[in-house]
């Protein structure tokens, strides 16, 4: 059901004609660009687990360097590894010349500690007066003056212990270089992560908004689920941040509200065998070819149960990536080879990048390959943007000639 349902809105997508043309080429080029910088936090043991590339002198800043092109002068700051005290990734700080930009790059889950912080899945309600700062002399700890007018902010309980000790630690360095510094008036700042790095980076961006207003970005690659659709960092109003999404990714629909929908559904089903056995009739066809009014039966039956849903029990929290939201369709035509440990090798000559809305992610779909982690990888990010950016350039050369 819910497969003929994603057929059905896929059709009506390809009806608008959305395609990689309504992104702008220049957008485009900087989202592939500081992909490259999500994918270097991970140091030298991402190209390790996907490219089997080991050697004797293992260095994560040889790694961002040779990945990014940024030179050990330009690297402020860096800590390689997630805290071991309290929820905290790992992160570096450089000075992007290209875009004139303060670039905080954090790492995505990479260790056990990482993933007890994706586990702190429910949400945590929060204001920017939950920004603090220690004093290293006494120990202090001092509360930020409060707004006078207090907006509802809500986000993923483990992704917002992690955002604030962030800041902790990098909130005097980026202060220093953007704010203390003359010769860095003109630059901004750049937050960029992937998955959980993706989604500290949004929260970061929010608490940040008001004292860097106009001079901030953000960039989440692999974006997971960070808020309810009711508040930041998730609310149309943070356009400042720019969540990509891989189609098949699947930690892009994946919150308790999400899961507690599922099961809920299925109990439904379980509860009406007529339904079943209908479904089963309108989505099975020997040519695989269903019949547009069966796919828009099929989605018309799956609002109906999400309306018994809520009609019958309590409304789930549904958590959602946030920002503008752009979601990458890769080649399904040609089979996926992979190269060592999930690293998919990818075409992206019918592959498009386009705006979607949340609705999008408002549904935990299963589905085979449901949890199939290849979609997540950030070097598929970097690689399908890098590729995208190509054949952008080509079909402007072409129009122009």
């Amino acid at each position: 059901l819910q497969s003929a349902a994603a057929d059905y809105e896929l059709l009506l997508q390809q009806q608008r004609v959305s395609s990689s043309n309504t992104i702008d080429s220049d957008y485009l080029e900087r989202l592939a660009y500081y992909a490259v910088f999500a994918s270097a936090a991970y140091g030298w043991t991402l190209d390790a687990a996907l490219y089997g590339r080991l050697s004797l002198f293992n260095n994560n800043l040889k790694t961002l360097q040779k990945k990014t092109g940024i030179t050990q002068d330009q690297v402020v700051a860096a800590d390689w590894s997630s805290s071991k005290t309290h929820p905290r990734p790992a992160y570096f700080i450089v000075r992007d010349t290209k875009y004139k930009a303060i670039v905080l790059c954090i790492r995505g889950t990479l260790c056990a500690r990482d993933i007890l912080t994706d586990l702190c899945a429910a949400a945590q309600d929060f204001d920017d007066s939950i920004l603090i700062e220690e004093d290293d002399n006494s120990g202090k700890i001092l509360k930020r003056k409060r707004r006078r007018k207090r907006t509802k902010w809500r986000a993923h309980h483990g992704m917002l212990e992690a955002a604030i000790n962030v800041a902790r630690e990098t909130k005097p360095i980026l202060d220093k270089e953007l704010l203390s510094n003359d010769d860095n008036n003109e630059y901004s700042l750049v937050i960029v992560g992937h998955s959980l790095g993706a989604g500290v980076a949004s929260i970061l961006g929010t608490l940040w908004e008001e004292e860097y207003k106009g001079r901030i970005q953000v960039y989440g690659y692999g974006m997971p689920c960070v808020g309810p659709l009711t508040a930041k960092p998730t609310t149309l109003t943070n356009t400042f941040i720019t969540s990509i999404i891989i189609e098949g990714d699947p930690f892009s629909c994946l919150s308790l509200g999400h899961l507690a929908d599922l099961s809920h559904a299925i109990s439904l089903l379980c509860d009406n065998k007529a339904l079943r056995q209908e479904i089963l009739t309108k989505t099975t066809n020997n040519n695989n070819n269903t019949k547009m009014e069966d796919l828009k039966w099929c989605k018309n039956t799956l609002q109906t149960l999400e309306q018994r849903k809520k009609k019958t029990t309590m409304t789930t929290e549904l958590l959602y990536p946030p920002g503008r939201l752009l979601y990458i369709t890769p080649n399904k035509k040609k089979k996926r080879k992979k190269r060592f440990l999930f690293m998919p090798k990818n075409d992206s000559s019918s592959s498009n990048i386009c705006e979607v809305s949340r609705s999008k992610f408002s549904q935990l779909r299963l589905h085979p390959t449901m949890l199939d982690v290849s979609r997540h990888v950030p070097s598929l990010y970097e690689s399908l943007l890098q590729e995208l950016v190509i054949r952008k350039k080509n079909e402007e050369e072409e129009e122009s000639s």
